[in-house]
């Protein structure tokens, strides 16, 4: 019989406490740790800790463990950090201690977006910190914000699933609330179980910050979903919304606000939200949703109703603040030939154009303008054009791009026109590199010395494909300052051993991967870089 949610976690709590109990026999135990973990009285009267260290270290293989303790304090006396003890503190600044150690930082930044490639970006973390000690544990479960991330598993029965929210939302009440719906079986959506989905979203709409429905099969249930919210929900509480459909559909409608009577809810419920995500699906171009954004991601689009480049336009001229957006697997069309002005970017630090055509990234390209020092910027190609890669050059020319993912093919023309370049990826196809890893320096007169493209390269990471010793030595000669060097899913040609040797006492942070983890790519700037 399957335990039920309260049961299972009162199991918790007693395996919990026999951790603990384990644990505080240790420290107990052990004189060394007793001595520095009980005294209150700082700072540490060093050779009382010294004697008591030494009496206990009856073990260890040092001769000399006097002055060895010895050459420790005086390093420990050279420290300035604060010497209050961690559980001192108040409970709110444990907490944002927690957050900070639990959960990246990449996603901290920003209000965080929940898409497939981010689900890892939980609270798991902090379910770790429970296992430090009784009194952290306490602090955490008694949190709200602890509570507060509800993902429900369509795996697991409905009655189970509706008892495990029911806890969460009782001790998450009054704190901004995430809830995840992951259709990882397609057993609730083909069942009356649905609208037992719906009152779940309904009974935490009044703090629902962030709403994911991933892997939908039907849109019909996420516009069911939508209108739930859009009728019930509270103006100016949900921030972000992640939409996807399952990869391989796309719809051709767009998904439905409501009637006229609900135009004015509607707009208060999803104007404030600052980082949209759709995949597969959309609501109207004109929608107030794509206003104010912070960040957007756009994907999978049919055809047929693509946006035009206008349409496009008129979403980044109202979303001043932007800081991050993904268009990828989509088309966008021309639409009347009006002259267009370009739009000025000023906030934006993440561009990614992935898999678009020939045509969108051509009309595109010449009308944004991001302004941002440090941009970072991904384009993959669906087919190599020259007229497409001088339109690239052209955008790198005029933007300061930092951070650079792309395709080997675009190296030669690209490298040039990024002379402040501190991080590159570069997808070799599964194709060898030895054409564009030669373009990472040019001659200069006819001394044949060589100069590097990019002086300032820090990181850089090939994957998928093969390299040469020769022509990693070569960039690595040439960029001093590379101190970070990946290799996923690359062969190396003639020895893997030989280049690692080789790479010691120039590079301080070298991989090899021999395979490359899925959500490297789209996360790449906090995997990569």
């Amino acid at each position: 019989m399957q335990a039920t949610p309260i049961q299972t976690f009162q199991q918790w709590k007693d395996a919990q406490k026999a951790l603990d109990y384990a644990i505080q026999h240790y420290f107990e135990s052990t004189v060394a740790l007793r001595a520095s973990i009980h005294s209150r009285t700082y700072p540490i009267e060093s050779l009382s800790v010294r004697g008591t260290l030494v009496k206990s270290w009856v073990n260890a293989p040092m001769p000399d463990k006097g002055s060895q303790l010895a050459q420790t304090q005086v390093h420990l006396n050279r420290m300035h950090n604060s010497i209050i003890l961690l559980n001192t503190l108040p409970h709110e600044l444990l907490l944002r201690i927690f957050r900070f150690a639990a959960l990246p930082a990449f996603h901290n930044q920003h209000e965080p977006m929940i898409s497939n490639s981010s689900e890892r970006v939980d609270y798991k973390d902090l379910l770790v910190l429970t296992s430090v000690c009784s009194y952290w544990r306490s602090i955490l479960i008694e949190s709200a914000s602890f509570w507060s991330r509800f993902e429900l598993d369509t795996r697991h029965s409905i009655e189970t699933e509706c008892q495990r929210a029911g806890i969460f939302s009782d001790r998450a009440r009054g704190a901004p609330q995430s809830l995840i719906i992951n259709e990882r079986s397609s057993r609730y959506f083909y069942n009356g179980d649905f609208e037992t989905i719906l009152e779940l979203i309904g009974s935490r709409l009044d703090d629902l910050t962030q709403l994911a429905l991933l892997n939908f099969p039907d849109v019909e249930l996420v516009m069911r979903a939508i209108l739930h919210l859009l009728k019930l929900g509270k103006p100016g509480v949900l921030r972000t919304l992640t939409i996807h459909m399952e990869t391989h559909i796309q719809v051709p409608e767009f998904i439905s606000t409501g009637d006229a009577e609900l135009v004015e809810q509607a707009t208060s419920i999803l104007a404030p939200i600052d980082s949209l995500s759709l995949r597969g699906v959309k609501f109207a171009w004109d929608c107030p949703v794509y206003h104010n954004l912070v960040q957007l991601q756009i994907s999978n689009i049919p055809y047929e109703s693509s946006p035009h480049i206008r349409d496009i336009l008129d979403i980044l001229s109202a979303c001043p603040l932007l800081r991050m957006l993904r268009i990828s697997d989509m088309t966008i069309l021309q639409g009347d030939t009006i002259p267009l002005e370009p739009v000025y970017l000023t906030q934006l630090e993440q561009l990614d154009l992935i898999a678009l055509t020939y045509e969108s990234l051509d009309l595109l390209l010449p009308l944004i303008v991001p302004q941002a020092k440090d941009l970072s910027l991904r384009i993959t190609l669906l087919a190599f054009e020259d007229h497409l890669a001088s339109a690239i050059h052209s955008f790198l020319k005029r933007t300061n791009v930092t951070r650079l993912f792309l395709q080997q093919d675009l190296v030669a023309r690209c490298l040039p026109a990024v002379p402040n370049l501190r991080a590159l990826v570069v997808d070799l196809g599964e194709q060898p590199g030895g054409a564009c890893l030669s373009e990472f320096s040019h001659c200069h007169g006819s001394d044949d010395c060589l100069i590097p493209r990019c002086p300032n390269l820090h990181t850089l990471h090939f994957y998928s494909g093969s390299v040469t010793v020769d022509a990693i030595q070569e960039i690595i000669k040439t960029h001093p300052r590379i101190q970070k060097l990946r290799f996923s899913s690359c062969h190396v040609d003639p020895l893997e051993d030989e280049l690692r040797h080789w790479l010691q006492p120039y590079v301080e942070d070298v991989e090899f991967h021999w395979r490359l983890d899925d959500a490297a790519i789209p996360e790449w700037i906090k995997y990569m870089v």
